[in-house]
């Protein structure tokens, strides 16, 4: 349910959920904490762009089933 929907973020504001988003969570997991995970501590991932276009394109298409 994240691809193509706003996130309410602890900061205030939302943010849409789409390829940014998940780079961005999975790069710098602290930098835009969802509201309900703020005391949730997720390490930084070394993924490579390949592989987090991949994760990516698997959460949008779980939007599509």
């Amino acid at each position: 349910g994240i691809w193509g929907n706003d996130r309410p973020l602890v900061a205030g504001g939302p943010v849409q959920g789409d390829a940014d988003y998940i780079r961005q969570s999975i790069l710098q997991p602290q930098s835009e904490i969802v509201a309900g995970y703020a005391g949730v501590n997720m390490p930084p991932y070394r993924f490579s762009d390949n592989q987090i276009n991949a994760i990516s394109a698997y959460i949008r298409s779980l939007s599509e089933q």
